[in-house]
């Protein structure tokens, strides 16, 4: 009868233990970089995927880029996070609906990139060489970024893409369909 009676204490530590956890998800928080996603969705994100050429003051093409098209709140909320790389010449586009100064985080990302905030079809401002996150440093101590302008459209790049390619300020975008 004792055996019995410690297997149902056991058995209702355990069912409130795994209720308590479930709903205060702020315990379980530190374990959620653990767990990978599959590789077909990491490098997914978006299936909307276009070309992008980035043209100088001069008119002379800098470089060209396969980018995704982040042009929804779920595709821009994940953006390139829980990915273990970019690949090279390619990128992010973040369309917004709105001009305005975007603040973005590194939440997620497993890579350094470059930003570069534009508006219209100029690039007004560039972060380069943002690095991930620190193994376990937490949401609320994540570093943000944002723009000095308003902007509706923000690229992301592996870190190195704007030095390698000399891309500045004033440069502009031109966006050609791929599929």
């Amino acid at each position: 009868m004792k055996k019995f009676s410690f297997q149902v204490l056991g058995l209702i530590i355990l069912i409130f233990g795994g209720t308590y956890l479930t709903f205060n998800a702020k315990y379980l928080t530190p374990l959620a970089g653990v767990f990978k996603q599959p590789a077909t969705v990491q490098q997914n994100a978006s299936d909307k995927t276009d070309k992008l050429a980035i043209i100088g003051v001069d008119g002379v093409t800098k470089a060209q880029l396969t980018i995704e098209i982040a042009d929804t709140k779920e595709v821009r909320s994940k953006g390139l996070g829980y990915r273990e790389s970019l690949a090279t010449d390619s990128g992010m586009l973040f369309i917004h609906d709105n001009s305005q100064k975007y603040t973005y985080w590194m939440k997620g990302m497993e890579f350094a990139i470059d930003i570069m905030w534009i508006k219209g079809d100029t690039i007004m401002d560039i972060i380069p060489n943002v690095p991930p996150p620190i193994v376990g440093q937490t949401e609320d101590t994540l570093e943000r970024y944002s723009s000095t302008v308003d902007v509706d459209t923000v690229l992301e790049t592996n870190a190195g893409f704007v030095a390698e390619k000399n891309i500045e300020k004033g440069d502009k975008i031109k966006i050609e369909n791929a599929n």
